[in-house]
């Protein structure tokens, strides 16, 4: 789920990491190992868009930039929008690239469509509590994000209406993924269990709770049969899922 201060791109070439200490972007080119990275200053946030040639960026100040990677990997500014309040650290594209989310630490949540126009439409949205985790679902018609306050918010992406709430953590959660047909949600958290939903009902289906430490990241694989979790306790876990949803084993 996006938010990592490390990235790679899509298509495998390039690698971001940001650095929050010293709000800085670096881009690596994976495939010349020797070429030096392209720097970008102000940068506490950043997502690749779906294929792989465009960054969006948390700035300070507020502003979210659209920027083209070039072939020789400088980065060319496209569109700079001023909507948020404080930096935007966690942002997101739907997975065919006409959507992106921002979220900033002062709760404000941006979500931004029409990327492809000269001034994107922004429509923003206020979380109850500092969001952690966030991104679209795999049709972009639904948003999840993740709080401090133990809960996970669904909205619906195109109106930004929230749409329903799922509880059960008791503790903050870090992490969200959707499996990649869009029929499991999966949250890691603070109370070190990972708990996997239906994002259509709410309905929870299963808690796997052999982590012990905070979870802080998960990913589905390509075909969507087995999760990974990573956290506090420095392991990676996989999860495999039977036909009908359910972890048969680790």
């Amino acid at each position: 789920m996006p938010g990592s201060p490390v990235l790679l791109d899509p298509r495998g070439r390039r690698l971001a990491v940001v650095d929050g200490a010293a709000k800085t972007l670096s881009l690596l080119d994976l495939t010349d190992p020797l070429a030096p990275p392209v720097v970008r200053a102000a940068v506490l946030g950043a997502a690749f868009a779906p294929d792989g040639q465009m960054l969006a960026l948390g700035l300070e100040g507020g502003a979210v930039a659209f920027v083209d990677i070039g072939p020789d990997g400088r980065l060319v500014d496209r569109a700079l929008l001023r909507r948020h309040r404080s930096p935007p650290r966690l942002l997101a594209f739907s997975a065919d690239g006409t959507q992106l989310v921002s979220a900033d630490p002062s709760r404000q949540l941006m979500l931004w469509s029409d990327l492809g126009a000269a001034l994107p439409r922004g429509l923003a949205t206020i979380s109850d509590e500092r969001i952690t985790a966030l991104g679209f679902s795999p049709d972009g018609a639904q948003l999840a994000t993740a709080s401090y306050d133990k809960t996970i918010i669904l909205w619906d992406a195109a109106t930004g209406e929230e749409t329903m709430r799922l509880v059960d953590h008791v503790d903050a959660v870090f992490a969200l993924a959707y499996s990649p047909d869009g029929s499991r949600l999966a949250s890691g958290a603070g109370d070190r269990t990972v708990k996997i939903w239906d994002p259509k009902t709410g309905a929870m289906a299963v808690t796997i709770s052999d982590s012990t430490e905070a979870v802080h990241a998960l990913a589905f694989s390509p075909d969507g049969k087995r999760l990974a979790g990573a956290g506090g306790d420095k392991m990676i876990r996989l999860w495999g899922f039977a036909e009908a949803g359910a972890v048969f084993q680790q």
